[in-house]
């Protein structure tokens, strides 16, 4: 194959298959596979032979392919893949992996070292064979080598994520050279891709910092017949919450210019020309308008209004500037429209409702191990959402002692999710009975597998974290979204199950929002029928289609042609 036509910017799918198919070096059961893979690439991508073929292109086309959406196995995806490089590699590369063997002496030398550390092994495989194939010595590396490193991740690999990877190559290579006497001495800057724009706590000064406290007081404390109470007490995480705002807020106030020497106290971050400029940094940095800003402008008037205690006409000019940033539309987000809409196919719905019986045929296989009793709390964990769609931190924070009521006799007691009003965002209490099935996963991951998950004193928590306290919100949203994803290609985060429940009920029941709003824990019937009155489209449209297939038929015989 020639090299000049791969590299032609125009080079398309099917400009891939006629130079295979052209190639005289390779076999015809090459050829043959090379092509199917090809083909069945754009088609899993639901693309067509015109996509260009570039490693960007196909990096960022594959970047939400679940291959169990796709009907195939993780090696044949990952063959898939393999064959692609291959082909726009251009090269004599083999089509294997690798092996040891294919390194020169010195990087098989540090190969040798990391064989028992796995993690630092399979992360710096690549970098190993991505060296020694340049003819880079181990004592060369550096963040001149780390760029180009970088720089070819992203323009020569499919790598879903390069800069992750790249972050965490240097990562690893800064570990091995703290940890093995033998490693290369030098290490690499660490880079960070992530736009923060928050200075730590300790850079404020220290009356700001005081101020925030006495304001963080004033709205959670116990007396409420102070004379300067707030009309609502903040719960400890919403305060916590609201701090970091401010903390966010005052940072992009230092970022636009003023001194962070000057910000004494909150009084500062809502004069009317500060919280101007803040805003309008923060517009800048961003590109665009975001519903977070809003909330922390709302958060900048409580303040306002609540503890520097600034007159009406002040307050009001906060409030019409505040206003300017509202860009959150009522009811459901269009991202949550478009992941419930994989919904209306049966095969997904049923991919998803038995999710729970995947993980534990999964885990029994692997016996009583950590790792099967992860699969076993990931699936309860899915469970105890499709049958009391709970919000994420009512879910990671349930505790056997205090939220579980087991109602009967031992062996068939019904089991109730009970959480009380003070735990509840909108303060409305929740009760759910579990249906059998969860509560036989219940006791299968509390009889088997939840002391294997224990790292300290077993203080209740049914998803026990490292040492005290439960497992933080972060960890079971990536751990259950993940499992979602790989095993049913659907893209969901916890909050959405809350959707996927008045999803299903609402098209079997339409109408019947009074149930939801229960379900949901709703304070108002019409909060419900914001969010969900859409759901009634599609029964509606599959009667009108129905009534339309009817009529067609009925009137087939009056046509005269």
């Amino acid at each position: 194959m020639d090299p000049a036509l791969t590299n032609h910017r125009n080079l398309t799918m099917a400009d891939l298959i006629g130079f295979v198919e052209q190639d005289a070096e390779l076999t015809a059961t090459k050829r043959r596979n090379l092509t199917s893979s090809i083909r069945r690439f754009v088609e899993i991508v639901r693309g067509t032979l015109q996509m260009p073929a570039s490693f960007s292109v196909l990096r960022n086309a594959s970047r939400s392919v679940s291959p169990a959406a796709a009907g195939i196995g993780r090696s044949r995806w990952s063959n898939i893949r393999s064959d692609l490089k291959f082909i726009l590699d251009r090269s004599d590369a083999p089509t294997r992996a690798p092996l040891r063997k294919d390194l020169v002496a010195d990087w098989q030398i540090l190969r040798t070292l990391v064989d028992h550390d796995f993690p630092t092994k399979l992360g710096l495989s690549n970098l190993f064979h991505w060296c020694s194939a340049r003819g880079i010595q181990p004592n060369d590396v550096c963040d001149a080598v780390m760029e180009l490193y970088r720089e070819d991740l992203h323009t020569r690999s499919l790598r879903i994520n390069p800069d992750r990877r790249h972050q965490r190559t240097c990562v690893l290579w800064n570990r091995a050279a703290a940890h093995y006497p033998q490693w290369p001495r030098q290490e690499v800057t660490v880079p960070k891709y992530r736009r923060t724009i928050s200075f730590p706590w300790d850079s404020f000064p220290k009356p700001f910092r005081d101020d925030l406290d006495s304001y963080t007081v004033l709205m959670t404390g116990d007396d409420l017949m102070a004379e300067n109470a707030p009309d609502r007490l903040r719960k400890p995480s919403t305060m916590a919450h609201q701090r970091e705002q401010i903390r966010r807020f005052a940072s992009a106030l230092v970022h636009s210019g003023t001194p962070i020497e000057e910000i004494t106290s909150l009084e500062v971050l809502v004069e009317r020309r500060n919280f101007e400029r803040g805003f309008r940094y923060y517009l800048d940095w961003l590109g665009s308008n975001r519903p977070s800003l809003f909330e922390i402008a709302s958060t900048l008037v409580v303040v306002a209004k609540a503890y520097v205690g600034l007159d009406a006409d002040d307050v009001k000019e906060l409030m019409r500037l505040r206003d300017r940033l509202k860009c959150r539309k009522r009811g459901m987000t269009v991202k949550n429209r478009e992941r419930l809409r994989p919904f209306l196919d049966p095969r997904n719905q049923a991919r998803f409702l038995r999710l729970a019986d995947r993980l534990i045929k999964e885990a029994k296989a692997r016996g009583r191990t950590k790792k099967a009793a992860l699969l076993v709390q990931i699936a309860l964990a899915h469970e105890i959402e499709i049958a009391a769609p709970l919000r994420l931190g009512n879910l990671a924070a349930l505790n056997l002692n205090r939220h579980f009521r087991f109602v009967g006799g031992c062996t068939r007691a019904t089991v109730y999710i009970s959480i009380p009003s003070d735990e509840v965002k909108n303060e409305e209490p929740l009760e759910h009975p579990l249906p059998d099935r969860a509560a036989e996963l219940l006791d299968l991951y509390l009889r088997q597998y939840r002391s294997l998950l224990l790292d300290g004193p077993d203080e209740g928590w049914l998803f026990p974290g490292q040492g005290r306290g439960h497992k933080h919100e972060v960890t079971i949203r990536q751990q259950l979204c993940g499992a979602v994803f790989r095993h049913t290609g659907l893209t969901v985060n916890p909050h959405l199950y809350r959707h996927i429940a008045a999803f299903f009920y609402l098209q079997a029941n339409p109408g019947d929002y009074e149930t939801v709003r229960r379900l949901l824990g709703h304070k108002s019937v019409e909060t419900t029928i914001m969010f969900y009155a859409e759901f009634e489209r599609y029964p509606a449209l599959r009667q009108y289609n129905d009534c339309i297939l009817r009529r067609r038929e009925e009137l087939a015989d009056r046509v005269d042609w």
